[in-house]
């Protein structure tokens, strides 16, 4: 219920998610790059981008590594992939993840950004990957840590805790599939206008968010807003987990 929700909203987004999603410059340019390094990306590699949306991250790391090959981008929201679908060397899925690995992977690198916390059946579906990848072929989980240091009213953080798995858990599952496991984090220090922060919270950028109800958020959103009166900025670090599974 969680997924379709969050599906729904982003595809009433449609072309403009990209925009929702703004943080800083530099910003996106510094995780893809940080993608391509943990994946270590190489030109002849397919990569095969789940909940991959508009296909902005799949060009972007398509750009950066220098691949060849078209990145297959899989969503299961139609309208966000119609975006992806405009962009040169990208490749569009529509499929649920489960369904997905059910028939032959094309590649044999697998990133999964910002989507591990709508996935059901979790342990069933790393080792349908683990089956699926060659060896040394190899998953990277782009997450965030269940404590968020964004700057969020109370009820959201909670939220975003109770929805969020962590890394731990995550480590555990893959391993019992069978994947050898790295674990690492780092951040990106966000300064940004206070008025297009609490824009990017209205639009309900993060997921999270869309699981609140509306009484519920527009009390919080308030509760914000009064929170960061006469701030003419917000600054906060974006911290960023990842795991990279490794096909022994």
């Amino acid at each position: 219920m969680q997924a379709e929700t969050a599906s729904s909203h982003y595809a009433e987004l449609g072309s403009g998610f990209d925009q929702a999603w703004f943080f800083a410059s530099g910003y996106r340019e510094w995780l893809a790059n940080r993608i391509c390094l943990q994946l270590q990306l190489g030109a002849e590699d397919v990569l095969v981008d789940i909940g991959g949306g508009t296909g902005l991250f799949s060009e972007l790391v398509r750009q950066q590594a220098g691949l060849k090959p078209d990145v297959v981008c899989v969503d299961r929201c139609p309208e966000l992939l119609a975006e992806a679908a405009k962009r040169p060397g990208i490749k569009v899925c529509c499929a649920d993840v489960q369904q997905y690995f059910m028939s032959p992977l094309p590649g044999q690198k697998i990133l999964l950004k910002e989507i591990v916390h709508h996935l059901p059946q979790r342990p069933q579906l790393w080792q349908n990957m683990h089956h699926a990848l060659p060896v040394k072929g190899s998953v990277l989980i782009v997450t965030r840590p269940r404590q968020s240091e964004f700057p969020l009213f109370a009820a959201a953080l909670e939220e975003f805790a109770r929805t969020q798995p962590d890394s731990e858990t995550l480590i555990a599952e893959l391993q019992q599939a069978g994947f050898r496991v790295q674990c690492t984090e780092e951040k990106f220090e966000i300064k940004m206008p206070t008025e297009q922060w609490l824009k990017m919270v209205s639009s309900r950028f993060l997921s999270t968010l869309t699981m609140i109800d509306e009484e519920a958020f527009l009390q919080g959103y308030e509760e914000l807003k009064n929170q960061l009166s006469g701030r003419q900025t917000v600054e906060f670090a974006d911290r960023i987990i990842f795991i990279q599974a490794v096909k022994r």
